[in-house]
């Protein structure tokens, strides 16, 4: 089990414990103000923000898309060659 498995499960753990009442108030009330602390969500800003960083840092993101799914496939290749 890798660590982001452990944090997950206890973000799972945390959750269903906050959905079904089970947890503490303390526990609900720490919830409350991070929930109270997000703000408001607009999808909309934040759809353009992602458009602008893309169109900003496009080729970066190519390179490193390119660099995730070409440098195994190199290293695939070259294993079988022996």
């Amino acid at each position: 089990m890798t660590a982001a498995q452990v944090v997950a499960l206890a973000c799972a753990f945390g959750l269903v414990g906050a959905y079904f009442r089970a947890a503490s108030a303390w526990f609900q009330s720490a919830l409350g103000r991070i929930v109270s602390g997000m703000g408001v969500f607009d999808i909309g800003e934040r759809l353009a923000s992602a458009t602008r960083l893309l169109a900003e840092h496009g080729a970066l993101a190519l390179a490193m898309a390119a660099v995730l799914f070409l440098l195994p496939a190199a290293v695939y290749l070259a294993m079988g060659r022996d």
